[in-house]
Parts: structure tokens; C-alpha cells; sequence
């Protein structure tokens, strides 16, 4: 398909919106170096072929607008050029080889490393600036911008980066829609390329029968990166956390309503969502309160998604006009809201003759393939007519704590389901069997001392902190009018229970143990001590 009639199918989509603005940034480019003072650097990478079509479809758009005076053919004069090395895929090489042919691009090939390559190309050539598929977040991606100069000590030139604001998603809608070619890897399994050594298939979209599912269907891009092995570790080392030999993953709420936030409604879904998470084994490291507004929940859904391993939204579901939500999530993630077939099919089976518009507004959705439905079953067994949607790595669930308690169990078992994918690995790459699963619960000690002053712990804290962090965390919190009238609770945290009993038989040793009142396996000792087993039930 033409690339130019192809961007017209996802017209009025944010997509198209990022498709116009990076044309516009090659356009800028034109004007300022000229096609024969630019190059594209093509490595058969998904990257680096979306901008080779964003430039033939800017190319066509100068010529249709009469205000282009670039040679025909191939990419008007701008230089392509390809780093031909012995460790890469034949895949990728043969690919590049199909692109030269099929667009005439003349591209010139280099053995040679980078650095050297580069600095021939700029030295035979009139070429200033390089177009590279750079993204946001890529490893090499640092402070870039737009338009940014080489880095000191390298050539001198001008990186253009159209793409630099795409997401994985947007790169394989771009190409599917649009029916353009790509390297056949990523029909394969392979999300990311690089050398052979390094690149296997994603184990995020290993199937049942030993296959692959292509890129394209990976729903968490977070997992982009999983099948590099260039490095000791992959995405499974991020799910270690920052302290060694344990599996952390955070999550984030967004508790949405104006009656939470103007006290007519006591909130209740936090802390049942913070006690089910970490019964799990997952950390919540923020919590946001945002009023009904649709850019306010779209800012804070988007910080907590960018943060967090997962976040969960309660609240701004439902029929009325206060509920923006799913439209609020729609924005974060730069999608338009459609009616889903398939729900608007259960909620018309569910009411019946009864349903109304109102109910089938939610029927409305993110559109595009990071928007999963997960359906669930009811108390009774039914199914429920309102599957669990997630975006991405977002969960949006309603504000009625019932509904919530309900659907937490959907949520739970597809959160186990993104770290088995995320952190399996085939025999013939790195085992992290030996790494704990973030379901197994962290292991806390709690000891209420009776004391005067706080300060006084402060010392043993210290010292425990500095002999114990990359396995336990420590607390103190102040009490007040508790039934054993204790005054402070120290608590000791973490998922090896032998680390955390080790650090509590260390703590002990640096208090006095007059001031100790009595010693509690779980963190509920810390305001009630009555309801808490004591150290050893």
C-alpha cells in the first residue's frame, strides 16, 4: 500500500496526530540540510523502518504540494547507509537488501564499527544530520531530544529523532495498519534486534505449542526489551528491585472522586487494595486522590504508569456524566474512546429489553490493542457482564468497594500472569527459577517498646540500616493510648524471613530489653497488638 493513502486509515487518531508531527520534524529537516545533506541511518530494526516510510511519505507530500524539488526516485537524494556485521541476523541483512531494491535507495554498506563508519560517511559526504529511530526510553535515548548534536569526542553532526516521542504500540500500528513491510523476526517473537548472541524471541509471547505470537501482539511494551541478553540481566532484574535477592513490584492507586475528596464518602478501597497487594507480595509506593477531571486523572494515571510495575484506578465508572475515567485513561495513553463489540454485547444480554444508552456508554473503551477485557466470574458463578479492562499496565476498576472486592481476584491472577511472562527464561538462557516470586508476602517483625523519647531508637535504627538494607527496610512509628500503653513500634521488613529474624535478633541486642513490651509477626501489632500472634505462633 501506498504510505501516503496508508496514513489516511488511522486519520483522527492520536497516532495520526504523532505520524503528521514527525513528518513535520522531516520536513523541518528538508529545509534546513537539504535531502543530499541528510541520512538515514537503517539497521532493519521495527524502528528504523517506520522512519524510512515517514520519509517516503514526507517526500510524497513535499511533491503533492508542489513545494519539493528533491531528485526522483529513492529518498530524493538523502543517503541511507547500513552497518553490515558478521553477528547479525541474516533476517535483518536480507531485509535491509529488499529495502535498497524495492525504493532504490542506493544505500551504502559499511563493515566497519560505528565510529569509523560514521566518520566516512561524513567525510565523503555532504550529509549534516542523521535521521535515527530513536525512542524515549531506549537505552541510548539519554537527554536527547528532537534535534540533538553528537555527543563530544564523536563526528560532528545533527541526530534527528522524528519518533522520539512514540510508544511501542504506536511503531506496530503505524506499520500494520499502513500494511508496510518489516524484517520477519518479528513475526517470530522477537520484539527488539540485535545481534544473535544477544536476541532470542520474547518469552512474553511464548504460546502453548512452543511458538511465538509476532511483536506486535505484546501487550505489556514495558517487556520491549526482554529477549536482549546483551547484558547480564533483562527485565526480570527490574522486577528484583533495588535491594538484592528479593522481587519487588510496586504498584500504584489513583483514588478518583469528588465525594471521597470532599469527605462525603469515607474511602475504603485503599486500604483494601494496599492489604490485598502486599498479601501478594507487591509494594504500593504511591497513592493519588484526584477529583472527577479527566486531565487531572490522565496526568496522574500517566506518572503512576510510568512508575509503577502496575497501577490500579478505582472510581469514575458507570452511566453518568461524572464518570471520566475511562476517557481520563484514553488520554494518558494518547488513544480515542470506541464502543467495544464484545462488551456492549454483554451489557445488552444483561439488561435486555431494559438496556439504555446509559448503560452502553460503558461499553466504551481505549481503543487499540494495549486495551485487554478480562472477564470474571461472580459469587454466584456467573460471568460478569462487566469484564476487568486494563490498559497497558492499568487496571480500571469501579468506586463501589463490593465491585472492587469482586473483580480484585481477576486482577490478581493477571498480575501473576505478567510476571510469569515477564520473568520466564528458557534453558538456554540465564535461570531466575532461584529468584523469589513477588507472590511470595514480605515477612515483617514488629516490636512495641515502651519509652520515652523516640531518639532513643534512633542509634539501633542507624545501625540496623546500615548492616541490613538491601534486604530489610526498618520503621519506627510513634503510638499513642494503646491498651498495652506501649509509645513506639519498631518494624522490621522484608521477603527473606531469615534476613528480616537475623535483623530482629540483631535489633534486640542493641535495645534494652526493659523497655521491650512484646514482639509480633505481622504489621497490624503496630495499633493492635491484641489481634497480632506474638514472635514464634
Amino acid at each position: 500500500m501506498d504510505v501516503v493513502k496508508g496514513i489516511q486509515h488511522v486519520h483522527g487518531s492520536a497516532l495520526y496526530g504523532r505520524i503528521m508531527q514527525s513528518i513535520s520534524v522531516i520536513q523541518r529537516s528538508i529545509d534546513l540540510y537539504g535531502t543530499t545533506g541528510l541520512a538515514l541511518s537503517l539497521n532493519g530494526g521495527k524502528d528504523s523502518t517506520v522512519l524510512l516510510h515517514l520519509i517516503r511519505a514526507a517526500l510524497e507530500l513535499r511533491r503533492q504540494e508542489g513545494s519539493g524539488d528533491e531528485k526522483e526516485g529513492g529518498l530524493g537524494g538523502m543517503v541511507t547507509f547500513f552497518f553490515d556485521k558478521a553477528d547479525d541476523f541474516p533476517q535483518v541483512v536480507q531485509f535491509t537488501k529488499e529495502m535498497d531494491a524495492l525504493y532504490s535507495l542506493d544505500m551504502r554498506i559499511y563493515t566497519s564499527d560505528f565510529f569509523t563508519g560514521l566518520k566516512e560517511l561524513l567525510e565523503d559526504t555532504d550529509v549534516k544530520g542523521i535521521f535515527l529511530g530513536t525512542r524515549r526510553g531506549d537505552p541510548n535515548a539519554g537527554d536527547q531530544e528532537t534535534f540533538s548534536p553528537s555527543s563530544a569526542g564523536w563526528p560532528v553532526f545533527m541526530r534527528i529523532n522524528p519518533i522520539m516521542e512514540w510508544s511501542y504500540h504506536d511503531v506496530w500500528e503505524f506499520l500494520i495498519m499502513c500494511h508496510l513491510p518489516y524484517c520477519s523476526l518479528y513475526d517470530e517473537g522477537y520484539t527488539s534486534l540485535g545481534s544473535v548472541e544477544s536476541t532470542l524471541p520474547n518469552s512474553a509471547l511464548s504460546r502453548h505449542d512452543g511458538k511465538y505470537s509476532p511483536a506486535h501482539m505484546l501487550q505489556d511494551p514495558r517487556l520491549e526489551r526482554a529477549g536482549r541478553t546483551s547484558r547480564s540481566v533483562t527485565r526480570a532484574d527490574s522486577l528484583i528491585g533495588s535491594k538484592k535477592g528479593t522481587t519487588i513490584m510496586t504498584a500504584g492507586l489513583a483514588i478518583i472522586g469528588d465525594e471521597i475528596l470532599a469527605a462525603k464518602v469515607d474511602d475504603v478501597n485503599m486500604k483494601f487494595l494496599c492489604k490485598s497487594l502486599r498479601s501478594i507480595g507487591w509494594l504500593v509506593t504511591h497513592v493519588h486522590f484526584i477529583r472527577d477531571d479527566i486531565d487531572d486523572i490522565a496526568d496522574a494515571v500517566s506518572s503512576l504508569s510510568s512508575k509503577c510495575d502496575a497501577v490500579l484506578s478505582c472510581g469514575g465508572l458507570g452511566p453518568t456524566l461524572d464518570d471520566v475515567t475511562m476517557k481520563a485513561v484514553a488520554k494518558a495513553i494518547g488513544r480515542k474512546i470506541v464502543t467495544s463489540a464484545s462488551l456492549e454485547k454483554k451489557i445488552k444480554a444483561h439488561f435486555g429489553d431494559h438496556v439504555t444508552k446509559f448503560h452502553l456508554k460503558m461499553a466504551e473503551v481505549p481503543d487499540g490493542p494495549e486495551t485487554i477485557l478480562i472477564d470474571y466470574m461472580l459469587r454466584d458463578g456467573r460471568p460478569s457482564p462487566y469484564p476487568l479492562v486494563r490498559c497497558r499496565n492499568i487496571y480500571i476498576l469501579p468506586g463501589v468497594p463490593s465491585i472492587v472486592e469482586q473483580k480484585w481476584s481477576a486482577v490478581r491472577d493477571d498480575l501473576a500472569d505478567l510476571h510469569s511472562t515477564s520473568c520466564h527464561r528458557s534453558d538456554s538462557q540465564q535461570s531466575f527459577d532461584s529468584l523469589p516470586s513477588p507472590e511470595i508476602p514480605f515477612s515483617t517483625v514488629v516490636i512495641r517498646l515502651k519509652i520515652e523519647d523516640e531518639a532513643m531508637v534512633s542509634q539501633p535504627m542507624e545501625l540496623i540500616e546500615q548492616e541490613y538494607s538491601e534486604h530489610v527496610s526498618i520503621g519506627c512509628y510513634p503510638l499513642s493510648n494503646q491498651s498495652d500503653s506501649c509509645t513506639v513500634a519498631m518494624s522490621l521488613e522484608g521477603k527473606d524471613r531469615a534476613k528480616v529474624d537475623q535483623a530482629q535478633r540483631h535489633l534486640m541486642s542493641l535495645l534494652d530489653p526493659a523497655t521491650v513490651s512484646s514482639i509480633h509477626r505481622q504489621g497490624e501489632a503496630i495499633h493492635s497488638p491484641s489481634d497480632a500472634p506474638t514472635l514464634g505462633e
